[in-house]
This record gives C-alpha cells, sequence and structure tokens, in this order.
C-alpha cells in the first residue's frame, strides 16, 4: 500500500483516508495549524522515503506564502515525491497559485468534495496532471494569452545512427517527472522505430490511436506528430515536450528543427568514427549552444573529450551505462541536475 503524508486538519485528513482505501492509499495526517517551517521538513523528511507523495492544505498552514512556497520547492527538486495543494474556493489568477505552478506543482484539490478529492490522488498515482483541466473557466490554463504552464521544448539527435537517443530521452522524461514536472516524447524521425517500440510493449501500455499517442510506464509517447495529435498534446498542460529528431545530418532543415528548440542535446560516442561525426558537428553547432552527452565512456578517456569541447566553449556529459532504461539511474539524475542547473540534495 503507497503511503501519502497530508499536512493540514486531521477532519479532511479522516475524509480522503475513507475515499482513498479503495486505490490501496494510506493517508497519514500531521496537524499544520500554528506548526513551523522546521516541524513541517521534519516530518516530511525523517521519512521521505516511506511517501510517495504529499498532499498540503495550504489554508491550514499558519506559515507564510513564501515559506509555504520553498518548502514546495525544496520538495520537488530533493525528493521523489509527488506534491499536491489543497486550496479549496483559491482560483489560477491568484499570485499564489501561479506562483505554486510554475516552480512544478501539478495536482490540486480545489474543492471539499472527498470524492472528487480522491481522483485527484488516483491522478498522482497515474502522474497525470490535472493542472491543464482543473481551473474550469480557463481554457486549459490559459488566461487570454497569459499561459500558467510555458510549455519548453527540448530536441534530441544522435551524431550517428544507435546512438542511443530514444533512451536518453525516456530517461530524461524519468528525471523531469521525478522533479514534478510533466513531459512527453514526439517522435521527429523518419524511421519506423515507434512502431516496432508499440509492438514489444503493446500489452504494458495503452494505445490512444485517435492521438497517435501511447503511454507506458507514465511516459506519454506521440508517435505520429499530425496537426490532430499536436493540437491535443499542447492542451495536455506539459512542462516540457521531447523531441527526438533521430540522426543529426548536415541538412540545413534538420540541423533548423533541431536548434529551434529551447534546448538542444546531441547523444555521442567515444570510439573513432563516432567522435569523428561529433567533431564534425561541433564546428556547425558551434554557437548553437548545444549540450553533448557521451555514452559509456571509460574514465580515462573523459579528460581528452572533456578538453576537445571546451576547446569549442561547449559542455559535455557522461552517461552511465543503462540496464533498464525506464528506471532512472542514479548517475543519469546527478548529470541532469547538472544539465539543468539544478542544486540537488547532498545524500544524492
Amino acid at each position: 500500500m503507497r503511503t501519502i503524508l497530508y499536512i493540514g486538519d486531521v477532519i479532511t485528513a479522516g475524509n480522503l483516508q475513507r475515499e482513498s482505501k479503495k486505490y490501496k492509499v494510506e493517508i497519514l495526517p500531521f496537524h499544520a495549524a500554528d506548526s513551523t517551517s522546521k516541524e513541517i521538513t521534519d516530518i516530511i523528511y525523517d521519512d521521505s522515503n516511506r511517501y510517495f507523495g504529499v498532499i498540503i492544505n495550504i489554508d491550514e498552514l499558519t506559515i507564510s506564502a513564501d515559506e509555504t512556497q520553498n518548502i514546495i520547492k525544496d520538495i520537488l527538486v530533493k525528493t521523489d515525491m509527488t506534491v499536491c495543494l489543497m486550496c479549496a474556493g483559491h482560483t489560477i489568477e491568484e499570485p499564489v497559485i501561479r506562483n505554486l505552478v510554475e516552480i512544478g506543482v501539478q495536482f490540486f484539490m480545489t474543492g471539499v468534495n472527498s470524492i472528487i478529492n480522491s481522483k485527484v490522488i488516483l491522478n498522482m498515482l497515474k502522474r497525470q496532471s490535472n493542472v491543464a483541466t482543473l481551473f474550469s473557466n480557463n481554457e486549459g490554463v490559459s488566461n487570454g494569452s497569459d499561459n500558467i504552464i510555458k510549455t519548453k521544448s527540448i530536441t534530441v539527435g544522435g551524431c550517428l545512427p544507435r546512438m542511443g537517443v530514444t533512451t536518453f530521452c525516456i530517461q530524461l522524461i524519468q528525471f523531469l517527472h521525478s522533479i514534478g514536472k510533466k513531459a512527453c516524447y514526439v517522435d521527429r524521425t523518419s524511421s519506423n522505430y515507434m512502431d516496432d517500440f508499440i509492438l514489444i510493449y503493446e500489452k504494458e501500455g495503452v494505445l490512444d490511436q485517435e492521438h497517435s499517442r501511447f503511454t507506458l510506464e507514465g511516459i506519454d509517447f506521440y508517435y505520429a506528430v499530425s496537426d490532430k495529435a499536436r493540437e491535443f498534446a499542447k492542451k495536455q498542460g506539459y512542462d516540457y515536450i521531447v523531441a527526438d529528431v533521430g540522426t543529426l545530418n548536415f541538412d540545413e532543415e534538420l540541423l533548423e528543427l533541431f536548434t529551434e528548440s529551447d534546448m538542444h542535446i546531441l547523444c555521442a560516442g567515444s570510439k573513432p568514427n563516432e567522435f569523428k561525426a561529433v567533431y564534425n558537428l561541433l564546428e556547425v553547432l558551434i554557437d548553437k549552444g548545444v549540450h553533448y552527452v557521451f555514452y559509456s565512456v571509460p574514465r580515462a578517456q573523459r579528460k581528452s573529450i572533456a578538453g576537445t569541447c571546451e576547446n569549442h566553449n561547449q559542455k559535455c556529459y557522461f552517461m552511465p551505462f543503462l540496464d533498464d532504461e525506464f528506471i532512472l539511474q542514479k548517475n543519469s539524475r546527478r548529470m541532469f541536475y547538472k544539465m539543468f542547473n539544478i542544486e540537488r540534495s547532498v545524500d544524492e
């Protein structure tokens, strides 16, 4: 049975406990009124490995809004817990709610109906954000032309075929999910890789043919980017769209597709033919702010590779060996913290 820590009043916790039993979830309450920031963080971190997630009733906290926001931000960055805010009666227009969405909170309970609130717990278990559809007075998460969730695009390519681009994308999305972000995979290649992928995992995943989406291990894979699928994806409230562009070559259109995003990552190798391809691309992409990720490079070679990249004013990272692409590796996490310039906890 999974356990969720509830920080708020005991009565509300009791109602959630009754409704959440059908999902095999245990709610552990902590009375938050008159508790200090330290008391709240102590209860969270003293046994954080025990909790799948935490629900925080912001109306029951007596600490300041800034203190609350700092606590939540630290949870998202330092732990794997899913964070849900109970904020009955609040709206998306309020600065405090806007700020919480912007730092990565994906789950909100805005009413007092225990049955409806328990369904949010089901969203938490599935890691399916309810931000985009939560505030019914807004279309998606928009308020006029102002988007609350600013979706960022990441493109990932390989210097040569079979550079592990899709594997990297899956690890990246697992990391983004672990820090409270919602992300999806989009196939922008010319290959039929996703057809084989879906065939292999068809019994484990869920196929949504209408929207060209296959969901596996909590990740949405968009395998055919039609206009309909693209519009559908835009309304799902993703923080990041991770696009796989396959093998890079010197085709101007493909290079433009690779570099037009907010972040561009090249998967590379250290074998002579692989590094030659990387070096040629370094020359072409030198001013594009590309992140270079090298797979399974022996430590003895890393200094030389890092030096070459530094000579081109480029940053490089080293990806560990992966025995399961759907399990976020500890060394992968460390690499992603560095790549996204996020301070990690001392025990990571």
